[in-house]
């Protein structure tokens, strides 16, 4: 069993310069919630845009078997 990456476009960089962007655009959000609410809303944030890491990179799971004929 081995896990191969394709990431989109066959490059990785790309991964790489979408990921910062996104991150970068990570603090841009509503000012008026309060402390917990920009907490949750950051955590979600991250998770989502570690999800679409993860997507762009297109992950496979390759599973070898051999059998005698």
């Amino acid at each position: 069993m081995h896990l191969f990456f394709y990431p989109i476009a066959d490059s990785y960089l790309l991964v790489a310069v979408l990921a910062l962007t996104l991150m970068a655009l990570l603090p841009f959000g509503r000012k008026s919630a309060t402390g917990r609410r920009r907490a949750i809303l950051f955590g979600i944030r991250l998770a989502v845009i570690a999800f679409i890491v993860l997507a762009m990179l297109r992950p496979t799971l390759v599973y070898k078997r051999v059998r005698k004929e």
